[in-house]
């Protein structure tokens, strides 16, 4: 007997992401997190163009943009002495900035906003669907048999047929269950200062994202959290010398107005805490059935901006998988295919934004040659797994989507004013105006496919190409079929 169908551990953006999309496919699902509510501590400052799509398929969009409207304007990355300094010989924009159209490969851009204004978008949707939430609740352990999964929680267990682990990348489930990790670069020790000062003025018309500070025993990076009286000072230190419980509220508070420049106004620490940069990557995303996504997965440093976002993919990617096996509509070896796709993709995150530190920080642009315009925006990923038809090398899409399999659908605006991006939920067949039989949509503009007019193209729920054929021949009903076998032999793809 289970109490729910997928038990979600953690309820960070990744773990509540998870629950509204499986309760979006209908899946009874419980979430368990040990904090007393959603984040109060203003982590990430956005997501990118494929989180964004995820969050338009979910429903959510518009309310995500809405939560994160105050940090819109920001835009831009400083590099000097103090803040007054950088920002005061700016001139002050005319107006407010012009809307960022949807990009030629996406129907959306990415959105700013913390995650302490956006889990709570999150959390309403997935509680107006349906889904169970349990703050204040500590998972202590996770058992498993071929019946299910338990989750040993204070006073109680929660008992499901599948758990999705998301608890961070220091939670202590993981290391429980015995899956090990390895860790890269570091690049280096900040203590996170959350403090209140009026700079509304002084950044008026002249926003900035980051500043990047550098003075004789000072260095970190000042970020806008709403560009009037809240902001967050990542002080650098060395753990060699000393340790985060070094930074007093007072010390910090000094730091922060030697940070800002002569003539601070008057700073109130409201928080503090100590991290590390740290490239790490588990050694595996799947055991049994318990699946591991976002920090737990992969912890990156946040240059670029990637945490947030790839736990929304590996969950938007795990979601529609159990979705069918739950409803039996698939074998369960489709979810073998959640590792072999997600965990390439989490490793080549967190050497991207490795390689971004130093972008950020303005120094060398080490590595930046070697990244592509859809490693910025998410869609870079190309896929392996036989839940893939391949026809060709499964190698990162850095710089155009053309409908390869494994890759996100190149977006193509439809006649009915959705992109082919929106069509995520469910199986499409996107078919050229003379396939024989047609297909789900008809797209007139075949060439950005790769596929003839009677070629034909098969999108999975999460909007990526599981399928093409150029030509006449091939039976999407029947590639759909083996891909949800998973094992079975699939009709390879003409090339």
């Amino acid at each position: 007997m289970t109490d729910t169908e997928v038990v979600v551990v953690g309820g960070g953006i990744v773990g509540l992401t998870a629950t509204l999309a499986l309760a979006r496919h209908g899946i009874a699902t419980t979430l368990l997190e040990a904090h007393p509510g959603t984040s109060v501590l203003p982590r990430a400052r956005g997501v990118n163009a494929r989180a964004m799509e995820v969050f338009r398929e979910l429903g959510v969009e518009d309310a995500i943009r809405d939560a994160g409207a105050p940090l819109a304007r920001s835009d831009g990355i400083l590099v000097g002495h103090d803040l007054i300094s950088l920002v005061t010989p700016l001139p002050r924009r005319d107006g407010p900035p012009p809307l960022r159209p949807a990009t030629a490969w996406s129907p959306v851009t990415g959105s700013r906003g913390t995650l302490d204004v956006v889990e709570p978008v999150v959390l309403r949707a997935a509680l107006d669907v349906g889904a169970t939430v349990r703050f204040g609740t500590r998972v202590t352990a996770l058992e498993q048999d071929d019946g299910g999964v338990v989750a040993r929680r204070d006073g109680g267990a929660v008992h499901a047929r599948y758990a999705v682990l998301a608890d961070g990348a220091s939670g202590p489930v993981r290391h429980a269950l015995g899956i090990g990790s390895t860790r890269g670069r570091s690049h280096g020790h900040q203590v996170n200062v959350l403090f209140e000062c009026d700079l509304a003025e002084l950044v008026r018309d002249r926003e900035f994202s980051l500043a990047m500070i550098g003075q004789p025993g000072l260095g970190g990076m000042l970020t806008a959290l709403d560009n009037r009286s809240r902001w967050a000072f990542h002080v650098h230190y060395d753990p060699a010398v000393e340790s985060g419980e070094d930074f007093t509220p007072d010390r910090c508070a000094e730091l922060v107005a030697r940070a800002i420049g002569p003539g601070a106004p008057p700073v109130r620490v409201l928080a503090t805490q100590p991290w590390e940069a740290a490239e790490r990557v588990a050694d595996r995303m799947r055991l049994d059935r318990v699946f591991l996504a976002g920090d737990t997965a992969h912890q990156m440093p946040p240059a670029g901006g990637r945490g947030a976002s790839t736990g929304v993919a590996d969950v938007h990617n795990l979601a529609w998988k159990l979705a069918e096996v739950l409803r039996g509509s698939a074998s369960e070896t489709l979810l073998d295919s959640y590792e072999d796709e997600r965990w390439p993709a989490g490793a080549r995150a967190v050497w991207v934004s490795g390689e971004m530190v130093p972008v950020i920080a303005g120094g060398a642009a080490a590595g930046s040659g070697r990244l592509g315009g859809l490693d910025m925006h998410g869609a870079a990923d190309r896929y392996s797994s036989r839940a893939i038809v391949s026809d060709g090398p499964a190698e990162p899409v850095l710089d155009r989507l053309d409908g390869s399999p494994g890759s996100r659908v190149p977006h193509l605006w439809l006649p009915d004013g959705r992109s082919t991006v929106d069509l995520a939920g469910d199986w499409c067949v996107l078919a050229g105006p003379d396939r024989p039989g047609g297909g789900d949509v008809t797209v007139p503009d075949v060439d950005a496919l790769g596929i003839g007019p009677e070629g034909a193209v098969l999108l999975r729920p999460d909007s990526y190409v599981a399928w093409r054929e150029p030509g006449p021949d091939g039976d999407p009903a029947a590639v759909r079929a083996a891909i949800r076998r998973a094992g079975t032999t699939v009709p390879t793809a003409r090339r």
